[in-house]
């Protein structure tokens, strides 16, 4: 995922099935005044992201983690904001989704994920469309990459100093595909959650979230 404020690119993720948002305030003759934040998973080492209009309080949520969905439902509270959207970038492998308990903990938000991921959600997404939270828009941008050996990135730095990346296509796969990283831990559990908002066979201690709401 990706958006820039204000001309300036402040974040960059991806993967085959990941939309990207880039930001921009419609109303360009006023000065930009959002509500940001930004919160992190220790144990996934995800982060999710809280935009929000300062002046129509509508807010979007992007990258939830099921374990903190409260965390980020009470924050929403504390800034009185009104969630419109809980957004994923991708169907997640890492951990499992947010998304379908908070809209049990903020009613009425919807759940918003890219169309070509094949996965449920409220509102589908493709290149190109926008998504607006009062003044504020995120334009969807596809970037593949992540997995399956690919990768996107906006920074500089990284094709200068990195050395995978001054070897030729072939050496680089090659790279990649010899790196002997473990199974990912979540996999199993993640994928065939996600696809369905992170509602399907969850974890006792998981579903028992949704007993208790």
């Amino acid at each position: 995922m990706m958006w820039a404020a204000c001309g300036r690119l402040v974040g960059v993720w991806g993967s085959p099935l990941t939309p990207t948002f880039l930001y921009r305030n419609i109303n360009t003759a006023v000065t930009v005044r959002m509500i940001f934040r930004q919160l992190f998973d220790r144990e996934s080492c995800t982060y999710t992201y809280l935009l929000a209009d300062d002046v129509s309080k509508e807010a979007v949520l992007i990258d939830p983690v099921i374990e903190l969905a409260e965390r980020d439902a009470q924050l929403v509270r504390e800034l009185g904001l009104d969630l419109k959207y809980v957004m994923n970038t991708h169907v997640h492998a890492d951990h499992i989704t947010g998304t379908g308990l908070l809209k049990k903990l903020v009613p009425g938000c919807k759940s918003l994920l890219s169309k070509e991921s094949g996965g449920v959600a409220d509102v589908h997404v493709e290149h190109g469309e926008t998504v607006s939270f009062g003044d504020q828009e995120l334009e969807v941008r596809r970037t593949p990459g992540h997995t399956n050996g690919h990768s996107v990135t906006t920074v500089a730095e990284e094709k200068d100093c990195n050395p995978r990346l001054t070897k030729s296509k072939e050496e680089f796969i090659d790279i990649m595909a010899n790196l002997g990283l473990p199974y990912p831990d979540k996999i199993d559990e993640a994928l065939p959650a996600n696809k369905v908002c992170g509602l399907y066979n969850l974890p006792d201690n998981l579903a028992a979230k949704f007993e208790a709401e």
